[in-house]
Parts: C-alpha cells; structure tokens; sequence
C-alpha cells in the first residue's frame, strides 16, 4: 500500500508540474509584425511591471519569448495611397469639390517616433488636416474655369507645400495626383456658359486680328474686353477673375491659328489661286515681269543705233 501510495504522489507531482509548464508556457508573449512593418513593441503589465515600450519588430519576425506581457502595434511601411476630397473655394469664389490622391509611407525606423509622438493613426490626425489645408490654398489662386486644364500644376504644387510641411516628420510623399473633376449641376451650367462665351471671343477676337486698319482694330479690341466682362457678370461669373483668362486663351489660339495658317506655302497659295481666277476673266491681260535675286525689276540695256538700223534698213 505504501508502494501504490508512492506512486499516487509521483503521478500527481507529475501532472502539477505539467500544469504548472503549461501555465508558464501560457504565460509568455511573443508579438509577431508580417513583412513589409514596423512593430512598436510594448509592455501591458499583468500585476507587475512598468509598462511601455519595449523594442522593435522588422517583420517579419516575432519579438521573442518573454514572460511580460507584450503587444505590438504594426505601422505599414509600404507606400500608401490615400484618397480625400476637399471642397475649395476657387478664384472667382466658386465652391467646388476637388479629388486628390497621395501616395505616402512612413520612413523605416521611426515606428517609436510616429506612435509616442502622433498615434497609429497617424495619417487621419496628423496628415490629411495639413493635406486638405493645403490644397484649399492652392486651389484659391485659380478660376474655376482653369481647374482642370491646371490639374497637373495643382498637383505639383501641393506636392512643394506638402514637402516643406514633411521634411523634418517620420513621412516620405512618394506622389501627389488630382482625380477627375465633376463640378456640381449649377456650377457646370456656369461653366458651359463661359465656354460658349470662350469661342464667340475667339471668333470676334480672329475677326480684329485681321482688320487692316490700326484705329479699328484698337477700337474692337476695347469693345470685345467691354463685351467680355459684361457677359460675365450676366452669367454671374466674376469678370475680374475669368475675363483676362477668356481674352488671354483667345489671344493665344488666333495666334496660334495664323501662325500656321498664314506661311510662305500658304502664300504661295493664295497667289496661285488668285491667279487662276484672274486668268478666267477673257478681257484681262498679264504682264509678269521678272525680278532680280535682290527684288528689282532689272534693267535692259540696248543699243539704239544697231537696233535702228536694223529695223530702219540703213
């Protein structure tokens, strides 16, 4: 009896033991961060300890074994993007919701720095108030009606902004990007107004391009800026904002159509087919006279005496 009796105790220590293993084993913390983080390591005591942090995980890997315990919060370290929209109140004090993108990461080694100093939601508290700051700034300086063919400028200049207002913070901006813009119902009404008043312009603005007289041509022009600014302020646009635009793009595309209408093939065009319809006229005589490589018509010298003498028969 003494004998099963030993053997009772030696079973029991046994299984208390592996109990005791088990809870120990239970006990322990092993934080894990998957590839591509940063794992801010911290300690969330039971009874004892003093908390806080405790070391960094460049997943992916665990922290390893410990009898604290610990915990991790992961911060992804690939770059991101990130979609907002803004509503902006343009140049010509026109509201209008602006789509942006940025594409931002958080700089290797600086988990402790972004979590003790901002929180892991970092980009919502910290970034994006800074973000939508900025491109209400940009988008202040710029008429509604050049807001998309300026998407590209807007980009680049939150970008600068956006760059000076990270450069000393745990943040790296990869990419900045404007999405497509959709104004509102009543705000693309206006806008569709101010284009037909763009090609009227264009068309008005060709037709004094070409008016031979000077005084006329001045003239017309301080009537199309007048008319401009007039028509603006019947559509509610803002004259002062959108009428240099207007006149501006009016100016560059005439331009720009006469320099490639108005060349020396063009010309030589022109001449041919006026010359094709004078020909048609039977009571019309040509004379062409033939010009020298300087201009000038060039001068024929004869001599009189043998020119009279053959015709005179001397």
């Amino acid at each position: 009896m003494s004998i099963n009796l030993a053997r009772g105790i030696t079973v029991g220590a046994g299984v208390i033991g592996g109990v005791g293993l088990l809870g120990f084993l239970s006990g322990c913390s092993n934080p894990y961060t998957p590839a591509g983080q940063e794992g801010y390591v911290y300690e969330k005591p039971r009874w004892f300890g003093k908390g806080g942090y405790k070391g960094t995980i460049k997943g992916p890997g665990n922290f390893g074994n410990s009898l604290l315990k610990l915990e991790v919060i992961n911060i992804e370290l690939r770059p991101t993007t990130y979609a907002t929209e803004v509503m902006v109140r343009t140049l010509d004090k026109v509201l209008v919701p602006l789509p942006v993108q940025v594409k931002i990461s958080v700089k290797p080694g600086t988990s402790r720095e972004v979590i003790e100093g901002i929180g892991d939601n970092w980009y919502e508290s910290y970034v994006k108030p800074s973000l939508a700051s900025t491109i209400r700034d940009v988008a202040m300086d710029i008429p509604t009606l050049s807001l998309k063919d300026q998407s590209g400028e807007i980009a680049s200049r939150i970008a600068t902004k956006m760059n000076a207002f990270l450069k000393e913070k745990p943040f790296v901006l990869h990419e900045v990007m404007v999405g497509d813009i959709y104004f509102p119902k009543e705000v693309q009404e206006n806008i569709d107004r101010q284009l037909a008043l763009k090609q009227e312009v264009e068309k008005r603005f060709l037709e004094i391009a070409l008016e031979k007289d000077v005084k006329a041509r001045e003239r017309g022009l301080k009537e199309l800026e007048a008319g401009i600014a007039a028509s603006l302020r019947a559509i509610n646009a803002s004259a002062e904002a959108n009428a240099e635009i207007i006149l501006g793009s009016a100016r560059a595309t005439v331009a720009k159509r006469l320099a490639g209408a108005i060349t020396p093939g063009y010309i030589a065009l022109e001449a041919v087919q006026a010359q094709k319809l004078l020909a048609a006229n039977p009571g019309l005589k040509m004379v062409y006279i033939p010009l020298g490589p300087d201009g000038s018509i060039p001068m024929l010298h004869l001599n009189v005496d043998q020119n009279v003498t053959q015709g005179g028969g001397k």
